[in-house]
């Protein structure tokens, strides 16, 4: 008797799940809240708090606000300034994305031993955005916006 063959189903070799556990995610989250807040408690434990509290009560608001309003432009300016000028390098990111990137920037420029640092850390969260783009380019179009 002629048996006909049966394919046995294809089974799919397991993939590992590219999203991270619900569980990791939390712990991740619950760890950077309690080392932000242990942070924040050990600036403001000697007292200062309190001076910083009272210092803004009695600032103006509305120069206050402008300054604020006026320094976030320039950021944005700065921004666009640094998309256009690293257009001829390959840099095709938008300039919501780069606007974080500087900001991010300024601020470990503001942290960082140096007054570069924050170059160098938008340099390479750079690379880490737009696949492709070398770091040498990414520090050329940083230095480029830098200079001008």
């Amino acid at each position: 008797m002629n048996e006909i063959p049966v394919a046995s189903p294809v089974r799919a070799k397991p993939t590992s799940n590219p999203l991270p556990k619900p569980r990791a995610t939390w712990l991740r989250i619950g760890v950077r809240a309690s080392l932000s807040a242990a942070l924040l408690l050990a600036l403001f434990s000697d007292g200062r708090f309190r001076q910083i509290v009272d210092s803004l009560g009695k600032a103006h608001l509305a120069p206050l606000l402008g300054a604020s309003l006026l320094y976030g432009m320039a950021q944005v300016v700065s921004s666009w300034r640094w998309q256009w000028l690293g257009r001829p390098l390959g840099l095709q990111l938008g300039l919501a994305r780069l606007v974080q990137l500087y900001f991010i920037g300024m601020f470990c420029n503001l942290f960082l031993p140096t007054s570069m640092g924050g170059d160098v850390v938008r340099s390479w969260l750079l690379t880490r955005t737009q696949p492709g783009i070398s770091i040498g380019t990414a520090l050329a179009s940083v230095l480029s916006e830098r200079l001008n």
